[in-house]
């Protein structure tokens, strides 16, 4: 059925999905994949339109809506699509203050977009109203830290694998991540990561979760110059070391549940607590306002944070 076509076809064809991982999401559904497109699909946060240009062109999606703040990125996402001909319409739109244009939709993508929104509460709350009934929100964003103040046990964690278990030739200087220097770097980076869980289920049923990890390895990899343009070591050696983070970092996201990526499906709730709602969105209000007038800061410092810098009372 239509679900489960989108649940195999939007993971797996932007590469954010591996094969089994993509069949597991189908096994689920106990559907067959490949059945009907999606009329109609929003995209939010679209940057320059490359998933929605892949779902097009993979005949996923019949048309589609994609929405950026960046007029650039709008200007050439519209320009590339209208090269391929697609049914693809981009407009500028500013997410945090911006209404979501109406619907429906059958389906709503995110990929690595909602880490960036500040009105979390506002923006799921219109999207649970966006989608028509068996309607699907298929989703792959980071969902740990907030701005990658890491708690305690996890940053003396990578530490320690950093510097005992990884030879000198792939270990890193761990830097934690700085406050000041990332609001001057952008504002909106994994501005309430940590909210995307609870929030999601407020307006919607999750019918597919799965935690990726990331929570050791990624820190340890991703960003580290001894892994790629710097890497002084073999491929075997390299490749030994990787996979030796990755059963770490499994084992951890089994041990602790603590996950910095996830992917998603789920669908809208036909009803919602409108008590637990209004109440949201009014803490919603007040923390954004406290937080502009602080200057982008939301919360106490982490154990780490403080200790290295006490005079930060706010992150």
């Amino acid at each position: 059925m239509y679900q489960s076509k989108i649940v195999f076809a939007v993971l797996l064809v932007v590469g954010l999905l591996s094969l089994t991982a993509a069949q597991e999401a189908d096994t689920y559904y106990g559907r067959t994949y490949w059945n009907n497109l999606a009329q109609r699909a929003l995209i939010f946060n679209c940057g320059n339109g490359w998933v929605e240009r892949v779902l097009w062109q993979e005949k996923i999606i019949v048309s589609g809506l994609g929405l950026d703040l960046l007029a650039p990125f709008v200007k050439e996402a519209q320009a590339e699509a209208n090269k391929l001909g697609a049914n693809l319409t981009y407009v500028t739109h500013d997410i945090n203050s911006d209404d979501l244009p109406p619907g429906p939709f059958d389906l709503i993508v995110n990929v690595a977009a909602a880490h960036h929104i500040s009105r979390i509460d506002k923006v799921f709350s219109q999207l649970r109203t966006r989608l028509e009934p068996g309607g699907l929100f298929v989703s792959w964003d980071y969902v740990g830290a907030h701005r990658n103040q890491y708690p305690d046990n996890q940053w003396r964690m990578m530490r320690m694998v950093n510097s005992k278990l990884l030879p000198v030739e792939l270990q890193q200087k761990m830097n934690y991540p700085h406050m000041a220097t990332m609001l001057a770097d952008d504002p909106s980076e994994a501005v309430h990561s940590e909210l995307f869980n609870s929030t999601l289920r407020r307006y919607f049923d999750v019918v597919w979760w799965r935690s990726v990890g990331g929570a050791i390895a990624y820190p340890l990899i991703t960003h580290n110059d001894k892994v790629f343009s710097k890497r002084t070591v073999d491929d075997a050696t390299l490749e030994r070391y990787v996979a030796m983070l990755l059963e770490i970092d499994y084992a951890w996201t089994q041990r602790t549940g603590m996950t910095m990526f996830a992917y998603v499906i789920a669908s809208p709730k036909k009803e919602v607590d409108v008590l637990e709602v209004a109440t949201a969105l009014v803490r919603e209000d007040a923390r954004e306002a406290k937080a502009k007038a602080n200057g982008g800061f939301y919360y106490r410092p982490t154990k780490v944070a403080w200790r290295k810098d006490p005079s930060k009372l706010t992150s």
